[in-house]
């Protein structure tokens, strides 16, 4: 099967400076919205309007991968938070979109409206920044894209270990990096995906992990010490084979901001988060410790 990068997709311009941005090289980033959707992972990226403007992962409790989202009291926060992002996407389908990789529940919410005619003009208007796959239900949403005519920019995997890393429309307060972490003989998501760190208004630094894993993280952007950091694999394991478990490589906190770490996940499937990999964080100086599904949203500010 082809992989997103051998197929004809839309590019208009070169990667990080497309023409249907809703980031432009001014916007200011005031906050992220981390919606707790399940097990899954859905952040909000809301500019100095206080409108949301892109999204980095949109995961839903809905889907293969998440489905024992659904056993929890509170699940009824997750739907109504559902409700939200699809309403806001027919309200203002003008995005930019990141996508982490290319694992059902960092991206099913864009799997579930492919074939919906209500979201066409969200797929007309946004940009997608994605990692390469030849995953089909990736390529299906690429279809979609283009069938609309929106923009899909793939990164594609390169030989590791190597790092690129983009802005978008030059915009210095969101910096993306994919990563290509391994050689692996069967390339693993976690090793390949794309991380992203944000400049908040307020001056923070919040570092959003996706899945991707820590050791394959820039050793530069390990240090620029981060108020918030949206934990890796949703608190779970962040050093699958061949990595290694190891707190050196988690991106460190700023101590001055009373850091914060974040767990997008359900409490109940994949072990996440799991208290181990919670320790570490703790270890490393996030002295704060937010499980999603606790909350129905956490705000970074």
């Amino acid at each position: 099967m082809a992989n997103l990068s051998a197929r004809q997709y839309s590019s208009r311009e070169k990667p990080g400076k497309t023409s249907c941005n809703a980031i432009w090289q001014n916007t200011v980033i005031n906050a992220l919205a981390l919606y707790y959707v399940g097990a899954a992972l859905c952040v909000a990226i809301i500019d100095g309007a206080n409108q949301v403007v892109g999204y980095f992962d949109m995961g839903l409790c809905s889907g293969a991968n998440s489905s024992y989202a659904f056993v929890r009291n509170n699940s009824w926060l997750a739907q109504i938070n559902e409700i939200t992002i699809l309403n806001q996407l027919q309200q203002n389908p003008n995005q930019t979109v990141i996508i982490s990789h290319w694992h059902e529940d960092h991206f099913n919410l864009l799997y579930s409206i492919r074939n919906n005619q209500q979201y066409q003009p969200f797929w007309q208007q946004s940009s997608f920044y994605v990692p390469d796959t030849n995953l089909q239900m990736a390529i299906n949403v690429n279809q979609s894209v283009l069938a609309a005519g929106g923009t899909f920019v793939v990164m594609p995997n390169i030989v590791a270990p190597a790092l690129f890393q983009f802005q978008i429309n030059n915009n210095p307060n969101i910096l993306c990096c994919k990563m290509d972490a391994f050689r692996d003989a069967h390339p693993h998501p976690h090793h390949h995906g794309i991380y992203t760190m944000v400049k908040l208004a307020s001056g923070r630094l919040a570092f959003l992990a996706g899945d991707c894993t820590y050791a394959g993280v820039d050793i530069n952007d390990r240090f620029n010490f981060y108020a918030y950091i949206q934990a890796c694999h949703h608190g779970g394991n962040y050093a699958l084979r061949p990595a290694q478990r190891n707190i050196n490589d988690i991106p460190l906190p700023d101590p001055a901001q009373n850091p914060t770490a974040v767990y997008s996940a359900n409490g109940v499937t994949y072990g996440h988060p799991n208290q181990r990999f919670v320790n570490d964080h703790n270890a490393i100086g996030y002295v704060n410790h937010i499980p999603l599904y606790n909350r129905f949203v956490y705000f970074c500010q």
